[in-house]
């Protein structure tokens, strides 16, 4: 019979070893309490979330040009997440979402990029994100105009996985385009028009017509063009058109030309570049 104070104990079974292991009552309950508390513990190691897992705790964007590594595997989402996604007109989740501020301290502008291969969705906020005054909503890219003085919010998410962030002071990606003087007819009163364009960054459309009007005939058609090697060079391009009207003949006709780059947020439009060309049958001659 113990007496009390006594340690109760038992033989518990055969250890690794081959040997008898003695088992005390006190060394029960103590390993009992550990294995209880072990799950927390391990759960709680797991479950850091990034610094800047909410809006209020924000990552401050003071000098640019910036590029961050971010982790969003332990990121969570709040409410407000869900609201700033809805101020953007997008439909679908949203998980696993960090936040960065930048407060400009001069007019200018703000490129924010990531290289990939991650789908990273930038959502910019002017204020408070709370109020809903969207700026831009874009994947992977997004680039505005900023005001002195002014504090930007950026929510970003992206699966869950490990992604970079650059942040420069660099200009919105630039587009240009031209179209050369002269048109080409060829057969069936189809014309071939030239011209160049360049940009950078972002892919872009251009987007036109092609008009001559004379006493008794009217010819017109419209076309597209993909802008799609940014590199900042010149890029040629050639078109062939046939009017949906009439026939082209020789002499003037007008081309108006826009330049499109949009996302799933917005379109910026470039001209319209207004053309005068000359339509010869063989180039260089009237």
């Amino acid at each position: 019979m113990a007496h009390a104070g006594e340690d109760h104990a038992a033989w518990g079974g055969v250890g690794p070893w081959g040997y008898l292991v003695k088992w005390s009552q006190r060394s029960i309950v103590s390993l009992a309490a550990a294995l209880v508390l072990l799950p927390g513990l391990t759960q709680s190691a797991q479950a850091a979330a990034p610094v800047n897992d909410d809006v209020a705790d924000a990552t401050v964007i003071d000098v640019l040009p910036t590029t961050i590594t971010q982790d969003t595997s332990e990121a969570t989402t709040a409410a407000g997440d869900e609201v700033a996604l809805a101020a953007c007109s997008r439909t679908g989740s949203v998980s696993h979402t960090v936040w960065f501020t930048y407060t400009p301290t001069e007019d200018g502008s703000l490129t924010i990029s990531s290289p990939g291969p991650a789908d990273v969705h930038l959502l910019v906020f002017r204020g408070d994100p709370a109020q809903k005054d969207v700026v831009h909503c874009q994947v992977n890219f997004n680039a505005f105009q900023v005001v002195a003085g002014q504090q930007y919010y950026v929510m970003a998410f992206a699966a869950g996985v490990e992604f970079s962030l650059s942040f420069t002071d660099a200009d919105p990606p630039a587009l240009d385009f031209t179209v050369d003087p002269q048109g080409v007819l060829g057969k069936k009163g189809a014309v071939t028009i030239t011209g160049a364009y360049s940009c950078t960054v972002q892919p872009a459309t251009l987007r036109g017509s092609l008009a001559q009007t004379g006493s008794r005939r009217t010819a017109d058609a419209s076309f597209e063009i993909a802008a799609n090697e940014c590199d900042g060079a010149s890029h040629s391009w050639s078109l062939t058109l046939t009017s949906y009207l009439d026939r082209y003949s020789t002499g003037a006709t007008e081309v108006t030309v826009r330049g499109y780059r949009c996302d799933w947020w917005q379109c910026q439009v470039a001209g319209p570049l207004n053309q005068r060309v000359d339509i010869v049958r063989h180039l260089g001659k009237r």
